[in-house]
């Protein structure tokens, strides 16, 4: 098995200076590969001799807009992704009631003693924000790999 390949990259930059790095060909042929084509939403492909398998672009569009570009990226014949889900609730006891309502929070909560479910529960209530109108907004985020096992022979 391969080892994994992980890249990052952070830049002393301000969002619109990324936005348009990422979105504009000549300026992504300066951050990221030699040769791109990018237009978008339906485009996004970049590579040469500094990208993985870069003979060739590997790259998906799988969202694009002000806020987003999310990519599928095939690498060794696997397509790696995230998978993004959000849910907004009316309010913090909507959300309170629903998320805690399943799965192991709640047979992690009813082994709790009250009062610290009731500390538990503000201190939640303290790290999420409302908008105006008191609605919670939740994001949750799963990579998701996509690949052939090689037949054996």
């Amino acid at each position: 098995m391969t080892e994994p390949l992980i890249l990052q990259a952070r830049a002393q930059a301000g969002i619109d200076d990324v936005r348009q790095a990422l979105t504009d060909p000549k300026a992504l042929n300066i951050w990221l590969g030699e040769h791109s084509t990018v237009d978008l939403p339906g485009t996004f492909e970049f590579w040469g001799r500094y990208i993985p398998e870069g003979d060739a672009p590997h790259q998906r569009v799988l969202a694009y807009d002000d806020r987003t570009l999310r990519l599928a990226w095939l690498l060794d014949g696997v397509e790696t992704t995230e998978i993004t889900v959000s849910r907004t609730f009316d309010d913090f006891d909507q959300f309170w009631s629903i998320t805690t309502s399943i799965g192991t929070s709640r047979s992690l909560l009813a082994s709790l003693p009250a009062d610290e479910v009731g500390r538990l529960r503000e201190r939640v209530r303290a790290s999420l924000p409302a908008d105006a109108g008191g609605r919670i907004s939740y994001e949750a985020r799963a990579n998701a790999i996509k690949g052939r096992v090689p037949s054996a022979g």
